[in-house]
């Protein structure tokens, strides 16, 4: 078997190009001058075909996929190349890398192997081939090697079949939280949808907002015995209120909870003029509002008296515009229709406030979010198109904050 050492590098092979263009038939890079200074080689160990049939017992991967690390064995053998090898980089315990083989040559495997590392730590696969958390050929052939030759690692991975009573009891409050975050979700999507056209005493503007929140439901809305709520527990007494004036610390948010359906129930009252974002951060209706202004674009009609001094208002004199578009202005026959766009973003608005009030405000990530939480709860009509996306429906997702989505429609 004849020994083929090249670099897989576009710069190297681009050097190596060069240097055959300029008369010289044997120029090295400098990775493999680096080369003659390795004292190891690799040690192959033949995959045996029972160990991953045992790992399909295992539920650690499916029989199609099986069947496609033998085949991929078998392309190897046929290539006369290791399947998989572990190559160690500074005898790390806990990061371990494998050299797979590749028959085909792609964008990221040029030289028919490719890299597979695992993270011992953080129990976390990664393949240049595949997104971290999706399955691949190479990613299956590098368990199987691990298997074989470290089956240590894998003793975390218990098989579906023999699930213990905690495992159970784990999942089954797992699903059980899921359920009650669920039914929090769509009660307050139902019953705290804010109104598209709010009143003017809560829009209004107030200078001393209060420094505890408790829901103000005492009884279940979802059993049918409507049980009474357990006492308020305190979520944190770190929360902020965020408002055109500034931001308000040390706010404490509770919440209660139904002692049968295990539903939370928190603070979410729009008649205060607040909207809670995640029990930690609390934007006033107010900078909603205002965030909605400078975010989005008005379409209005505007006469063509007021076109005359708009147009003089950009240096563009009104006599310059063409005869026809003059005399349907002259005659009121034309009202032409401003797009007014005000694009301005989120950040910029905190930036300015920040500078106004001279005061730190939260993130502007978590701003921006919670104004789209509060957009998503709004009780408006979306009767607006997107020019990439279409139609848009009158639809809002919730949860976010709490690592959750569910899809709820009108």
């Amino acid at each position: 078997m004849s020994h083929n050492i090249r670099c897989e590098l576009e710069e190297c092979q681009q050097y190596q190009l060069l240097a055959q263009r300029s008369g010289l038939g044997f120029s090295l890079c400098e990775y493999l001058r680096s080369l003659d200074y390795c004292r190891e080689t690799v040690k192959e160990v033949f995959l045996q075909e029972h160990i991953v049939m045992e790992m399909v017992d295992l539920k650690l991967f499916g029989e199609a996929k099986a069947a496609t690390c033998i085949k991929r064995q078998k392309a190897a053998q046929m290539a006369h190349a290791p399947l998989c090898v572990r190559v160690d980089f500074g005898g790390s315990s806990t990061q371990i890398c494998l050299s797979v083989f590749e028959p085909e040559i792609h964008s990221f495997c040029r030289l028919g192997r490719i890299f597979v590392t695992y993270n011992a730590l953080r129990n976390t696969w990664h393949c240049a081939c595949a997104k971290p958390r999706i399955s691949c050929p190479h990613k299956n052939i590098a368990k199987w090697h691990l298997f074989q030759t470290q089956r240590d690692i894998f003793k975390s991975t218990v098989p579906l079949s023999s699930s213990t009573p905690s495992q159970t009891t784990q999942e089954s409050s797992s699903f059980e939280d899921n359920a009650a975050v669920e039914r929090s979700i769509r009660y307050i999507f139902k019953e705290k949808k804010i109104p598209g056209s709010l009143p003017e005493n809560v829009i209004s503007q107030k200078m001393d907002h209060q420094k505890q929140f408790f829901p103000c439901e005492t009884l279940c809305q979802v059993c049918p015995e409507h049980p009474k709520l357990d006492e308020a527990v305190l979520v944190t007494n770190k929360a902020r209120i965020v408002s055109m004036m500034g931001v308000t610390e040390n706010v404490s948010t509770h919440h209660r909870s139904c002692p049968q359906c295990h539903m939370v129930y928190r603070y979410q009252e729009w008649t205060d003029g607040l909207y809670n974002f995640d029990n930690h951060v609390v934007l006033s209706l107010e900078l909603c509002l205002f965030l909605r202004e400078n975010l989005q674009v008005r379409i209005a009609k505007i006469k063509y008296t007021h076109l005359k001094i708009a147009l003089k208002m950009c240096l563009c004199h009104y006599d310059m515009l063409v005869p026809e578009f003059k005399y349907l202005c002259n005659h009121s026959l034309l009202h032409p229709i401003v797009i007014l766009q005000n694009h301005v973003s989120a950040s910029r608005v905190i930036d300015s406030l920040e500078g106004l009030r001279r005061v730190k405000f939260p993130s502007r990530d978590t701003i921006f979010h919670a104004y789209c939480h509060f957009e998503a709860l709004t009780d408006a009509e979306y009767m607006y198109s997107c020019i990439n996306c279409g139609f848009h429906p009158p639809c809002g997702s919730y949860g976010l904050t709490q690592k959750r989505g569910v899809q709820v429609s009108r």
